[in-house]
């Protein structure tokens, strides 16, 4: 298959940001008075937006203090989006080379929008995608396929051969949901045998194999 352009999930597959996501989440745990979550903890709720993130940190028969933590976990983010993020190794040279080999690239997370664009730009890699999109205000959050759809149309990009790269069932979820086939990524904040469950057209375990995929021939997991 002649694949010729990616649409990227952000956190968990191009950005290791689970220190980030777990400092900020414990900031505000720690303001309403509420114990910690630990990495291993935070990795099982992320993928849905900070909101969701908040509901599943708070005990069942504390919920009345979701505004509350969602605005404190907001705030903090706010302040140090880039607190402990870095790319996983591998992702920048991954990124480059595609570029190189004239792929157009997105990004399509469900983190709010500018926290999106800020990560993205921050950690210096902006200039290899054509389009940063996060979860804005009136736009359902993936796994709804109406910002994927936007970003297809946005880039005229064919769903036929459009790879849709993520780490989460979210992501293999909203890949289905507009027809992209999915590329499921290993190192983020879910298990192989979780991602297999849905079925993606590839697994992977490092970032150049997704260069292989595109550039090299397509080595199936």
């Amino acid at each position: 298959m002649d694949w010729r352009a990616a649409v990227f999930d952000l956190d968990g597959t191009l950005a290791d940001t689970l220190q980030t996501i777990t400092v900020a989440l414990n900031h505000g745990l720690a303001v309403l008075g509420l114990p910690a979550r630990q990495p291993h903890e935070v990795r099982r709720m992320v993928g849905e937006g900070i909101g969701v993130l908040c509901e599943r940190a708070l005990p069942a028969e504390r919920q009345d203090l979701l505004p509350r933590l969602h605005a404190e976990v907001r705030a903090f983010y706010d302040r140090n989006t880039l607190l402990h993020c870095r790319l996983y190794d591998g992702v920048e040279a991954m990124l480059r080379a595609l570029d190189q080999g004239g792929l157009r690239l997105a990004v399509l997370s469900n983190k709010p929008d500018e926290l999106a664009v800020r990560t993205v730009e921050g950690l210096g890699v902006a200039r290899y995608f054509d389009c940063v999109l996060g979860h804005r205000e009136g736009c359902p959050r993936k796994p709804d396929p109406a910002a994927l759809r936007w970003i297809l149309e946005r880039l005229d990009l064919d769903p036929r051969d459009t790879l849709y790269v993520g780490d989460t069932p979210i992501d293999m979820r909203t890949a289905g949901a507009v027809g992209l086939a999915a590329v499921a990524v290993t190192w983020g904040f879910r298990d192989r045998e979780e991602l297999l469950a849905y079925a993606p057209r590839y697994v992977v375990d490092r970032p150049a194999e997704i260069v292989r995929i595109f550039l090299g021939g397509e080595a199936r997991a």
